[in-house]
């Protein structure tokens, strides 16, 4: 089984983290109108609003967490060295997830060893 050293997590955990806060920002102002940009009045992104907009992020973040693990589960079951799961954040929330293929030289051969039983 892979080892991931204590610096990759921390990156990958980083992405995650930073991730949930944008996508929990871009949830307060679909789903409020409160946005961070606007410092008083109506509009203004208080931590009640904040709070609530967690109901938006986590539970879309989770399926998309369960999403990529499955990518990665599925590499380790096949011995396929794979990186964790990068969550790329973005002012709407996020740009995307992936699992990225680490070896240097693909073989589906390692996948799928009888190509005639696949097609």
């Amino acid at each position: 089984m892979k080892t991931y050293s204590t610096k990759t997590i921390l990156k990958h955990l980083g992405l995650f983290l930073l991730t949930l806060l944008t996508t929990t920002l871009a949830g307060a102002e679909w789903l409020y109108g409160k946005t961070i940009l606007s410092r008083e009045g109506e509009h203004a992104l208080t931590v009640a609003y904040f709070l609530k907009a967690l109901h938006f992020s986590v539970p879309f973040l989770f399926i998309l967490l369960v999403h990529e693990l499955g990518h990665l589960l599925t590499a380790l079951h096949h011995k396929v060295k794979s990186s964790l799961p990068f969550f790329i954040p973005g002012w709407l929330g996020f740009l995307g997830a992936l699992t990225r293929d680490l070896w240097s030289h693909y073989s589906d051969e390692r996948l799928y060893p009888e190509p005639q039983a696949v097609f």
